[in-house]
């Protein structure tokens, strides 16, 4: 078909959530691979991603996801997250109870998880994982001694190891293959107007694992709210620390940066985030 219409022909067999295949009217295929994912399937149908959340009888769901996942709705048996790709499961809770929640379109917020702290959870804009931040409104709220060091239980379905990876984790299958991953948590405070210029857009945590969890700054996640949700990602220029993970018999632990968050020049609030994505961009 290509060769007789002179241009070239998707091929409907090599499609996936991030590659289009094409064949060349001289008899030759084009693969294009993407980053981020820019399409899904729903109900056996090829479908635009809707990264969007909505109530379901098991929680909020992701309405057009590229890696489904399931927020708790603040019922009493339901963990933070639940995501799924390809038969793999990964659960990830928080170390406090949830209550209710408010949505608004990506984006969900538990109050007062603890005293001045609100959990704000926002899917990236390709549905393939979220990042889960603490927003801490005060120097009060920070002196919690439940803020010293953050327990995040994690569970996998029996085929996935979980292991630590440069500063964050990643759950592996039997063939080695990352299936899900955790870039080095960071944290970061409002010391830069909102309206600052963003440098550009990353898909969550790439740049941390291409660096090595080394960097101390951090582009917004596509689609993590705005660009400049600082609730999402740092907009720019605000004061950062990074928090490796440790992790242990189904634990992640971080333990927060002390001096952000007693320095008199703190701008507050301050923002703790652990993330979790089942992208490929690794």
């Amino acid at each position: 078909m290509a060769a007789r219409c002179g241009e070239q022909v998707e091929v409907l067999a090599g499609r996936s959530e991030w590659n289009t295949l094409y064949a060349r009217p001289d008899g030759s295929r084009e693969l294009v691979s993407s980053v981020s994912a820019v399409r899904t399937k729903v109900s056996g149908d090829w479908a635009e991603i809707d990264s969007s959340l909505t109530s379901s009888s098991d929680g909020l769901v992701v309405a057009s996801p590229a890696v489904p996942m399931t927020f708790s709705d603040g019922r009493a048996d339901q963990p933070l997250a639940r995501i799924t790709r390809d038969g793999h499961e990964l659960t990830f809770d928080v170390p406090f109870d949830l209550p209710v929640p408010q949505v608004s379109g990506s984006q969900v917020t538990y109050p007062a998880v603890l005293p001045g702290v609100d959990l704000v959870v926002t899917v990236n804009a390709d549905a393939t994982g979220f990042s889960e931040v603490l927003r801490v409104a005060s120097a009060e709220a920070a002196a919690n001694p439940r803020l010293r060091e953050l327990q995040f239980p994690i569970e996998t379905s029996h085929d996935l190891t979980v292991v630590d990876s440069q500063g964050g984790f990643e759950a592996t299958d039997a063939s080695g293959e990352t299936v899900f991953w955790s870039p080095t948590p960071q944290m970061w405070d409002s010391s830069a107007p909102v309206d600052a210029p963003v440098a550009g857009k990353r898909s969550l945590g790439l740049d941390s694992w291409l660096d090595g969890g080394l960097s101390s700054s951090r582009q917004t996640p596509e689609g993590a709210g705005t660009a400049q949700d600082r609730s999402a990602a740092p907009v720019g220029g605000e004061r950062t620390a990074v928090m490796p993970e440790t992790l242990s018999e189904g634990v992640v632990t971080v333990t927060p940066d002390a001096g952000l968050l007693t320095d008199p020049a703190t701008v507050w609030p301050v923002y703790i985030d652990p993330a979790v994505s089942g992208s490929l961009n690794a």
